[in-house]
């Protein structure tokens, strides 16, 4: 799990608002293999579909042998000679080029999800001094998790590359001994279809790393964008005051908030109640806190939901109106409960362990 500088746990997935804000930043997941295999493709679906590019390699290749053996080695007939193959070599590179092109941008739009642009140049909230620390960037390209995955990457590469290549030439090799007495008209189409086979087969092969790639590259990108539970809570806070904002973010925060409060009742020790008004949630274990902490707590309909979890999961439930009154008030979710309240909670969880003992010890057997 990712840990803050200050080393609290990541837990909480991104916000919208935490999402919105990194693709600001020009951050996407996105895989290059993806682009690459695109670009192979293009390279495929060109040779497949140009079928006049053959026939113009073929000649070009026939002229070029031929007008080797009798050009002058001057600098006239070597621009002649240039000024010749230029024309004819556009002609077989620019529709290549241009479905690689077309390919590229448009694995690179179907990654970010369209055209966009980055307005944010550096992460918000963080000194330039760590932004351009050389220490910190050789750590992240030589010791980290990235690092160890791209040079993983980087080998499989290399072995798809090697195999394939061995496994097309391992193919045809009786064609490729016999090309030093092979017929010109033949050689070019031996070639083509050499070059063929072999770029199909690349692109295959990095279409599927390409996808697992893409995969991988969405987890991290969200593993690296959660939040801590207080970065969540602040962020609600903050957007409360945008009418805007709060429109649309709002309502998911507290949805999840909510969610994450009433999962942790049954991690509870005990529920006290107004009886109906109020229920707040306690967990102590000792040895681990300083004092018990308030894991979910609610009015109304938040309290109605959190007794019934409570029933569900065996929590005991305690009447006390007072406290469960001033523990709604002073104190939130996720903090320890002040000192003034330790003796009415000490009471409180002294008769839940002596009138519900088997639970409690179950309760116990369960968190080793």
């Amino acid at each position: 799990m990712a840990e803050t500088p200050e080393g609290q746990e990541r837990t909480e997935p991104p916000t919208p608002k935490r999402l919105e804000e990194a693709q600001l930043r020009g951050q996407f997941p996105k895989s290059p293999e993806l682009t690459a295999a695109a670009g192979l493709l293009g390279s495929v679906l060109a040779l497949l579909l140009l079928a006049p590019i053959a026939q113009v390699l073929q000649e070009l290749l026939r002229e070029l042998l031929r007008s080797l053996a009798t050009v002058q080695l001057t600098d006239s007939g070597v621009v002649q000679l240039v000024l010749w193959i230029l024309p004819k070599a556009a002609l077989v590179l620019l529709p290549l080029l241009g479905a690689l092109l077309l390919l590229g941008v448009a694995a690179e739009l179907v990654q970010t999800g369209g055209l966009r642009f980055a307005t944010k140049k550096f992460p918000q909230g963080l000194p330039l001094q760590t932004v351009f620390n050389p220490l910190l960037g050789l750590r992240r390209l030589f010791f980290s998790t990235t690092a160890a995955v791209q040079l993983g990457k980087s080998l499989l590469k290399i072995a798809l590359f090697a195999g394939i290549a061995a496994q097309v030439l391992w193919a045809h090799r009786s064609e490729l001994l016999q090309l030093a007495v092979f017929p010109v008209q033949q050689l070019a189409p031996l070639l083509w279809s050499i070059t063929l086979e072999l770029t199909l087969k690349l692109a295959v092969a990095f279409g599927l790393l390409s996808v697992g790639d893409l995969l991988y590259q969405r987890y991290r990108y969200r593993e690296e964008l959660r939040m801590t539970r207080q970065e969540l809570k602040d962020e609600l806070k903050q957007t409360e005051g945008d009418p805007q904002v709060k429109s649309r973010l709002r309502s998911l925060m507290q949805q999840r908030l909510r969610r994450w409060m009433l999962q942790r009742v049954r991690h509870a020790d005990v529920v006290v109640t107004n009886p109906t008004h109020v229920a707040v949630a306690l967990q102590y274990v000792p040895g681990r806190m300083r004092a018990p902490i308030v894991v979910a707590k609610g009015a109304g309909y938040i309290a109605e939901q959190i007794r019934r979890l409570a029933q569900r999961w065996n929590v005991p439930i305690v009447q006390n109106p007072p406290l469960a009154q001033s523990l709604y008030r002073s104190v939130e979710v996720d903090q320890e409960i002040p000192e003034r309240l330790f003796a009415a909670v000490a009471e409180v969880l002294a008769y839940v362990y002596r009138v519900y003992r088997q639970d409690v010890l179950r309760r116990l057997i369960q968190r080793r």
